[in-house]
């Protein structure tokens, strides 16, 4: 083959040369992120090194001839992992300059073709740049997102309190992924206005709430990923925020729900997904309180996500008494101190499943309790998928793949 030919390869043969030899068929919509029992969530080690060494394949291509480098660049830079000042530094710098080789007329940046960014600097923090005592990371945060006008996913991190967040004005109002990580908080109203101002997004993984004027009350709310819009779970002891609270639209003047379903009251019409973090202290509020709000608010709903941390005893945080038909697919994790074994989890799960009569997919998105699962007596966990099997429902573990007795031989093998 003669290399005039070879470069008139369409563009699309080069992609997929690319997404094959990269071995990243979406690294946008699917982080792949683990839940903690203590609620840290972090990239998986497997989605770490898939990004090393897709990143590592990116960079071989993009020196191979020019041809390769106009095909590699704009993907070279559509997911960029943060993890020091120093690369932060490198990427800011980076992003605000032009590719070296392309067309006269192409204006675009290095930063317009970031479409994923992962910050996960120690102690990150988002204040605007403008307050004294500022450090590089600390201000090169919401630079480097004011650089991505096309980003579409952003993971980040951050520690302490906020009352003035620059989420609003320097992330892309393109954005459709948001998932935070660690102990920082900011007020309601502030979180409103980001979903007022990004009506692209899917799904959410916010910080902890604070309500107005209540600064040192928290209610947490943490949630991992998952395909379509999905918002926190809901429980504590949180207070209400005033009825004059104007950027709260559409309130539901209920004491008994902590108010961050105030924010399920005025945005449930677009979700898709929900993630409940069900804890002992949570358990003032019934099950069937808060999935029976759900429905009332949330008519597209299509997902549900459940974590149950350090719940034990016999339907421990199963539901009953309800039914949700709109339900097709359901993630569940126990996340505990004190592992629970295999044969509670599946009978917790079935208990789940009886609730959704149109469910098609059950996944398990705690690697841990998949290995517990395949690791436990053969009957639990063949009798737990030929249950699934008889109603229709696929297994899938935390990377979407299937769970089946061809798995359960293998992790046989490898002991």
């Amino acid at each position: 083959m003669s290399m005039h030919r070879f470069l008139d390869f369409p563009l699309e043969i080069w992609i997929d040369i690319l997404r094959s030899a990269a071995d990243v068929p979406d690294p946008l919509v699917y982080p792949q992120l683990v839940h903690k029992w203590d609620s840290s969530t972090v990239l998986s080690q497997y989605a770490a090194q898939r990004y090393r060494d897709s990143l590592s394949t990116k960079r071989h291509l993009v020196g191979v001839c020019r041809q390769w480098y106009r095909c590699v660049v704009p993907y070279l830079y559509e997911h960029i992992s943060v993890k020091n000042r120093e690369q932060m530094h490198s990427i800011v710098q980076a992003a605000a300059g032009l590719p070296t080789i392309r067309d006269q007329e192409d204006e675009r940046t290095l930063g317009s073709f970031i479409r994923r960014l992962d910050l996960l600097l120690p102690g990150l923090e988002w204040e605007d740049g403008r307050f004294a005592g500022t450090t590089a990371s600390y201000s090169n945060a919401p630079l480097l997102c004011s650089l991505a006008p096309n980003l579409l996913t952003i993971i980040t991190t951050s520690d302490g309190d906020c009352n003035s967040f620059p989420l609003s004005d320097v992330i892309s109002s393109k954005l459709e992924y948001l998932y935070w990580i660690n102990t920082f908080s900011m007020p309601i109203p502030e979180w409103v206005d980001f979903m007022d101002k990004h009506s692209s997004s899917h799904l959410h993984g916010p910080p902890f709430f604070r309500g107005p004027r209540l600064a040192r009350s928290k209610v947490q709310s943490r949630l991992g990923r998952l395909e379509g819009e999905e918002l926190a779970s809901f429980g504590g002891d949180g207070v209400p925020p005033p009825a004059s609270d104007h950027h709260l639209r559409n309130r539901v003047p209920d004491r008994l729900i902590p108010w961050p379903q105030e924010i399920l009251a005025a945005h449930g019409a677009n979700l898709k997904s929900i993630h409940f973090q069900i804890r002992p202290s949570y358990l003032n509020h019934t099950l069937e309180e808060r999935l029976d709000k759900v429905k009332v608010h949330c008519p597209d709903i299509k997902e549900l996500m459940i974590t149950l941390v350090n719940l034990e005893g016999e339907g421990a945080g199963t539901p009953g008494g309800i039914a949700m038909p709109q339900i097709t697919n359901f993630c569940l994790q126990h996340a505990s101190e004190i592992p629970m074994g295999p044969k509670d989890f599946c009978e917790d799960a079935i208990a789940w499943i009886k609730i959704f009569p149109s469910l098609r997919e059950i996944r398990i998105f705690e690697e841990s309790n998949v290995q517990d699962i395949l690791e436990g007596p053969k009957d639990v966990f063949f009798g737990f998928l030929e249950n699934c099997a008889s109603l229709g429902i696929a297994v899938k573990d935390s990377q979407g793949c299937i769970i089946d007795r061809d798995r359960w031989i293998g992790a046989l093998d490898v002991q």
